[in-house]
């Protein structure tokens, strides 16, 4: 494995084949902006200045792959369907106020067009400049809202996991809008050169759902948007927040390649548990990351390379990295990986 590229080494893990050694993909996006001097919401709308704070962020710690976000996939894709949102100098942009309360509003739903509406021309851009730029060096990771998840961001979080119980119907019907503008939107970006997209779930784990409830809501839509995305032998993983260990096996049956979990579960008991070939990403708490020191980082970093084994596995963040975590920290991950 001589000379071999930060992407190769990437999708040889994803592939769960031998490694030079671990590959390093921290989840970073609207942080990158503190790099350089910047707030979120200045360089919101200017793909130059995402793509110029990622690409700096990348060539100082020197990691496998970017992370093709600057703000949460649902509520990139939310705003796009009328939702209005609010923006910070700090934290990514949320939502001022759900979208849907009613069967009529759920009803009148409507697939943003990936190339017009709202801000999804801008991160296309992104996502191009990242491919044309360094794709065929680093691997270029996309989010996409997962269908649960994004139903919840549109009617409202505590709202979604009422309606489990006392409406279904329209929870299915709003989840059914999730899906096929996530899908559309990820269509797109394969048709323009992405190749690993991860479906975002932070909502859809044991601490919001049962393995049963999971099993009948999220499982079906989830896997028909894997097969969907099945083009062009594009990579699909899943992202999971919260404790999905009792979830694991239901998880994996979605069909997809890779699954990021949480710092709330232990990685090296899921691959134990886990008797297919998925690669597992993770999952360094971004809480240690923001607050402990750049060699306490490190060896935490090794410990869970040594429990991990030297196949199907990414080194990264447990989620999306504060704003205003030290860059050093983010090196420290490269640093922990050795060569054999």
């Amino acid at each position: 494995m001589d000379n071999i590229t930060p992407k190769e080494r990437v999708f040889r893990a994803l592939n769960c084949e031998e490694v030079d050694k671990i590959p390093v993909v921290p989840q970073l996006t609207f942080a990158a902006a503190k790099y350089r001097d910047k707030s979120i919401s200045e360089v919101l709308v200017d793909p130059q200045l995402q793509l110029e704070a990622l690409l700096y962020a990348q060539k100082q710690c020197g990691y496998d792959g970017i992370y093709a976000n600057w703000e949460s996939s649902s509520v990139l894709l939310a705003s796009a369907m009328g939702c209005s949102i609010i923006t910070f100098e700090d934290i990514s942009p949320r939502i001022k106020n759900p979208l849907v309360s009613t069967l009529e509003s759920a009803k009148n739903l409507f697939i943003p067009h990936p190339k017009k509406a709202g801000r999804l021309p801008l991160n296309l851009e992104l996502t191009k400049n990242l491919i044309e730029k360094v794709g065929n060096n680093l691997a270029i990771f996309n989010y996409l809202p997962g269908p649960f998840s994004f139903a919840a961001v549109l009617m409202g979080v505590d709202e979604a996991l009422t309606k489990i119980f006392n409406d279904p119907e329209l929870l299915k019907i709003v989840m059914e809008s999730a899906r096929l503008a996530a899908v559309t939107f990820g269509v797109t970006k394969i048709q323009m050169g992405a190749e690993i997209l991860t479906i975002v779930e932070p909502f859809s784990n044991f601490d919001n759902l049962s393995p049963k409830q999971f099993e009948d809501i999220c499982l079906p839509s989830i896997k028909k948007m894997v097969n969907e995305l099945r083009l062009k032998k594009t990579k699909i993983g899943l992202h999971v927040c919260g404790n999905s260990f009792p979830l694991i096996d239901l998880l994996v049956d979605t069909g997809i390649d890779f699954l990021e979990l949480d710092s709330k579960v232990d990685l090296a008991a899921i691959r134990k548990k886990i008797k297919s070939d998925i690669c597992l990403i993770g999952n360094i708490d971004t809480t240690n990351l923001f607050m402990k020191p750049a060699v306490e980082i490190e060896n935490e970093c090794k410990d869970l390379i040594n429990k991990m084994g030297d196949r199907g596995f990414i080194l990264s963040s447990s989620c999306e990295i504060r704003f205003r975590t030290p860059l050093e920290n983010i090196c420290s991950m490269v640093k922990s990986t050795n060569l054999k």
